[in-house]
């Protein structure tokens, strides 16, 4: 009897125990609400902020004419000094201005909404009245190029073409500016033009006879590549009064043709001077013109060691008006000589040669 009564108050407790505290449905179905509110702002949000990509859809897939175009290219400011203290530069849009360091302040040089030309490049004169602006570029190297070349008046907006006197609309294969005022040269055709100033009449300071392998003032693949790594190849003196260049003659060098293929069925060749090993390499020698007054050219002559051997002139440069630096270089570049010429006479003087043994030389440019 006992045991039985224990065993029902047992069953009790038990049975009571599994009720437990009563639930907050309240509590619980306002979190629920609050949590869906809470993911509808999340969804709502990510749908409002998230841009519209549909329209990129619609567009075909990236091709080689894209990366052509000027989207994909970086924008080139082609900064110049002007002076000390300003520098020229190029906008996106093609505006080209002038900075000044000192005064931190831009003068509009060029305002591109009243050309209709698509300029890549430009140069602005030293006495900032004109812009030299090429157009029309057509690559050749890797950074020799034949253009077409306008003459800008910064005053007024006028244009003028640069022509050679022998043809119109010509394309040119370069042209800067000197260093004093708006005196201008450009090469055509391998020859060297002069112009004291833009209004005065061109003139002609070489002469190829239309010998198309040689060249006058620019560099051939040989020194474009491996020698001056530059495609220009004549230097102005301080003073604008002399014009220092190279004469290059590759009528001994073999030449090298190279297909492109551009898209069309068949590839175009290139053919271009290649010297190897045991062929003839490019002929070269150093004149410098006076461009005051009359023309008077002169051949910057090589050291004695270099007079009857093949070589090369890897550096030009101007200490002076009236003195360059050059250097000369055997043809397996194991010795150089070091000379400081005299513009006026044409004598070069040795300053400093230096020799080392040919299986040390690592660097050589072409046997």
């Amino acid at each position: 009897m006992i045991a039985t009564t224990q065993q029902n108050m047992t069953t009790e407790l038990d049975l009571g125990s599994s009720d437990g505290p009563p639930r907050n449905w309240k509590g619980i179905g306002i979190a629920l609400v609050v949590i869906m509110a809470v993911m509808s702002l999340v969804i709502l949000s990510v749908v409002l902020l998230t841009p519209d990509e549909r329209h990129l859809l619609l567009r075909s897939h990236l091709t080689m004419e894209d990366l052509e175009s000027p989207e994909f290219k970086v924008h080139d400011p082609c900064v110049s000094w002007l002076s000390e203290s300003e520098v020229a530069l190029c906008t996106r849009e093609g505006h080209v201005l002038s900075f000044s360091l000192s005064s931190n302040l831009t003068t509009t040089l060029l305002d591109n909404s009243s050309l209709d030309l698509t300029v890549t490049k430009f140069q602005v004169s030293a006495d900032k009245r004109f812009i030299l602006l090429a157009y029309n570029i057509q690559p050749v190297f890797s950074q020799s190029f034949t253009a077409s070349f306008a003459i800008y008046n910064v005053a007024n907006g006028d244009q003028l073409e640069l022509n050679p006197p022998e043809r119109e609309k010509a394309a040119l294969q370069y042209a800067s500016w000197g260093p004093q005022g708006n005196q201008l040269a450009y090469v055509f055709n391998g020859d060297i033009y002069y112009m004291q100033s833009v209004t005065s009449k061109a003139l002609r300071l070489t002469s190829t006879d239309q010998e198309p392998r040689v060249v006058n003032g620019l560099s051939d693949w040989t020194y474009e590549e491996e020698v001056l790594l530059t495609y220009v190849a004549h230097w102005w003196s301080m003073d604008g009064a002399r014009l220092a260049y190279l004469t290059i003659n590759n009528s001994a060098t073999p030449v090298m043709e190279i297909p492109h293929f551009l898209g069309g069925i068949y590839p175009t060749n290139m053919v271009f001077s290649y010297p190897k090993a045991g062929s003839n390499i490019p002929s070269v020698t150093l004149f410098v013109v006076n461009l005051y007054g009359p023309a008077h050219t002169l051949e910057m002559l090589p050291p004695d060691s270099f007079r009857a051997r093949d070589s090369y002139i890897s550096m030009v440069t101007w200490i002076s008006s009236t003195r360059l630096a050059v250097r000369w270089l055997n043809r397996v570049q194991n010795q150089s000589v070091l000379c400081v010429c005299e513009a006026t006479t044409g004598a070069c003087s040795e300053k400093h040669k230096m020799a080392m043994d040919i299986m040390q030389n690592r660097r050589q440019v072409r046997l």
